[in-house]
């Protein structure tokens, strides 16, 4: 393509007819090919590329040779090339349409040779008149500021999102301390009470015992929040693991009924008959999880109301339900009582102990043996909380 040009200027030089010298000639194709940015030259009626510098050959990676059998919409990505030759295309049909063609300077992707994008800026001019419809487009590389605004925002964005939860952080720790804090000031303050009351003279041994219950009943509640509170914190650490054992379904069920029958003894508690199989399971950790569940239906649900504890087989899974005859629980509370520090809102309207970590904790020990805990509720119609392990064969 340089031989051609050069050529050509040799061919119309001649300063006595008024054309350009061949110095003058020599000097616009030096300067042509000394511009930093790469230039292009083409004709608007069909496109093709006539002159094409070393900028351009290294912006796009096209020889001069090979820019010679381009058109100028092969330098742009598939998806904009109908809707920029439509331009050109009104542009010389003097349209409107065209009318952003007319020395304007656009950002657009184009395309590199080996398929890579770039981003860049054409500015346009048009040689000579309407008639010659040859056009110079001067092109700019703007691939690296591109990049650098997208990484700048990709950070500014980091930025927010890591502000937004530093201040969610600050939220729940606040929200956290609010809650233990409520949570310890009933027990703390009955077992001071109840400390004085023991102190004073007079008291008959039965009372003495009543009293010493009533503490030890305060202390466990306490025990409960701690480990609570310990178990979460190591559930958030890679470290936490099960302990995998055969656990025969009936034995399991009559332990968690024997070991939470006190606690529904105002409730009517059923236990439905097992199934004669067994599961894979960290046997303490499954039990956690019911008598969690089973206490949360004494805690939320009226005096006298029946429970239900069962375990069924079905298709090699193991479900364990705990059903109640309660309120309900709202359809908003259904996702968000599984989350640390959820509490549903009747929980927290009626000051229900707890600071939201039983569920959340259950449902990562379930899913922790590779299974789930899920909940069907409706206001009025009771809940089912139904925890599911694999079967396993002894």
């Amino acid at each position: 393509m340089g031989g051609t040009r050069q050529h050509a200027l040799v061919a119309h030089s001649g300063s006595e007819s008024g054309q350009p010298s061949l110095v003058d000639m020599l000097q616009v194709e030096a300067l042509f090919e000394a511009v930093p940015d790469a230039v292009i030259v083409y004709d608007l009626r069909d496109r093709r590329v006539l002159a094409w510098n070393l900028a351009a050959e290294r912006m796009f990676g096209y020889t001069q040779a090979e820019a010679a059998e381009l058109r100028l919409e092969d330098l742009l990505p598939e998806r904009l090339r109908t809707g920029i030759v439509q331009m050109l295309e009104d542009y010389l049909a003097g349209k409107p349409a065209g009318s952003e063609f007319r020395g304007d300077t656009i950002e657009l992707p184009a395309l590199h040779k080996s398929g890579r994008e770039l981003f860049v800026q054409f500015s346009t001019t048009h040689i000579g008149n309407r008639t010659q419809c040859t056009v110079m487009t001067i092109v700019r590389d703007l691939t690296e500021r591109q990049r650098l605004a997208e990484e700048r925002e990709r950070l500014l964005a980091a930025t927010r999102e890591h502000a937004a939860r530093v201040s969610e952080l600050a939220r729940l720790k606040d929200d956290f301390t609010a809650m233990v804090a409520h949570e310890l000031v009933a027990p703390v303050s009955s077992i001071h009470g109840l400390a004085s009351l023991l102190e004073r003279d007079g008291l008959s041994a039965e009372q003495a015992r009543q009293m010493v219950a009533m503490i030890r009943s305060e202390a466990a509640l306490l025990q409960r929040l701690v480990n609570d509170i310990r178990d979460a914190a190591t559930m958030e650490r890679e470290s936490f693991d099960v302990d995998l054992t055969l656990v025969p379904v009936p034995k399991l069920i009559d332990e968690v009924a024997a070991a939470i029958g006190p606690v529904l003894q105002d409730h009517e508690f059923v236990v439905e008959p097992a199934p004669d199989c067994a599961v894979l399971a960290d046997p303490h950790r499954v039990e956690q999880i019911l008598r969690n569940l089973l206490s949360n239906a004494a805690k939320h649900t009226p005096v006298g109301t029946k429970v239900t504890l069962r375990a069924r087989q079905r298709d090699g899974w193991v479900t364990f339900d705990v059903i109640d005859d309660g309120p309900g629980i709202d359809g908003g509370d259904l996702a968000r009582i599984f989350e640390k520090f959820g509490r549903g809102r009747d929980a927290e309207g009626q000051h229900v102990p707890g600071v939201g970590l039983g569920l959340y904790l259950s449902r990562r020990i379930a899913l922790a043996h590779g299974g789930d805990l899920t909940v069907v509720s409706e206001p009025g119609k009771g809940s089912t909380f139904s925890l599911s392990l694999k079967e396993t064969r002894s």
